[in-house]
């Protein structure tokens, strides 16, 4: 599979994929305000928001590009694992670093939770583009969990 066809496979998951990153978002907040047993409308809308399949993912398009895009050039291994299916290798590589490395990595943040929540307006927002803005920055700089670090050991020394 070359990085071309995997970035199609990337954009085809997409919905689903950043669906999933609302949900968990959505389950850390309440957990949250749970915790400091926080009551009120807006807690009530992303509490509703659970079961509503009609959350606006066009915001967090260039995030996913972005997470997209970094894990083709610092994850992505276009031979796969020899004598097997080198498709369905990397898809389930995708899956598991995405929902089980990238996305708890990141829902631990809570500025990155409450970005997210604030770009598909269920968190009141002075500006969504700022919001959006900061999430791309965010994942832009971050070091990806088992990855690489951007910068080079000798620059730290």
């Amino acid at each position: 599979m070359t990085p071309e066809e995997f970035a199609v496979v990337q954009r085809d998951d997409m919905r689903y994929a950043l669906s999933n990153l609302i949900h968990d978002c959505l389950r850390r907040f309440l957990k949250a305000a749970q915790l400091v047993s926080l009551r009120g409308p807006v807690i009530d809308a992303i509490d509703k928001a659970r079961f509503e399949s009609r959350i606006d993912l066009t915001p967090l398009l260039p995030a996913w590009g972005l997470i997209c895009q970094r894990y083709r050039q610092e994850r992505f291994d276009a031979q796969g694992k020899l004598f097997e299916d080198q498709s369905r290798h990397a898809l389930e590589r995708w899956s598991h670093y995405l929902h089980w490395e990238l996305f708890p990595s990141l829902v631990r943040e809570d500025e990155f939770v409450r970005n997210v929540l604030r770009v598909s307006l269920l968190l009141p927002c002075r500006s969504t583009m700022d919001a959006a803005s900061a999430l791309c920055h965010q994942i832009a700089e971050m070091n990806l969990p088992y990855g690489t670090p951007m910068w080079d050991e000798a620059d730290i020394e």
